[in-house]
């Protein structure tokens, strides 16, 4: 079975949007006021959404890196004159 996206990937996904909506939360919930300075939840709240969305980029950014590494070694690994041929159907 082939599938569109890994779990590996979707779980990163998953965590890139919980990593943004920690980060935007305290805004969109108001929970800081306008113009005042940053609450010290607001700061760890922004923080550990950072975090958050730069593990989960980093994770997609390597998954990608390594596939397509093994995309070029099976292809180098075939030779430039291999070529699969092509299925024929008898109908």
């Amino acid at each position: 079975m082939i599938r569109p996206i890994s779990p590996g990937v979707f779980a990163l996904v998953l965590l890139l949007l919980a990593g943004a909506w920690i980060a935007v939360a305290p805004f969109v919930l108001s929970i800081q006021p306008l113009g005042a300075h940053w609450l010290n939840s607001t700061i760890n709240d922004v923080g550990v959404g950072g975090v958050l969305i730069g593990v989960s980029l980093l994770g997609i950014v390597l998954h990608v890196a390594f596939g397509l590494r093994d995309l070029v070694s099976t292809a180098t690994e075939a030779g430039p004159g291999d070529t699969q041929p092509e299925a024929s159907s008898s109908e």
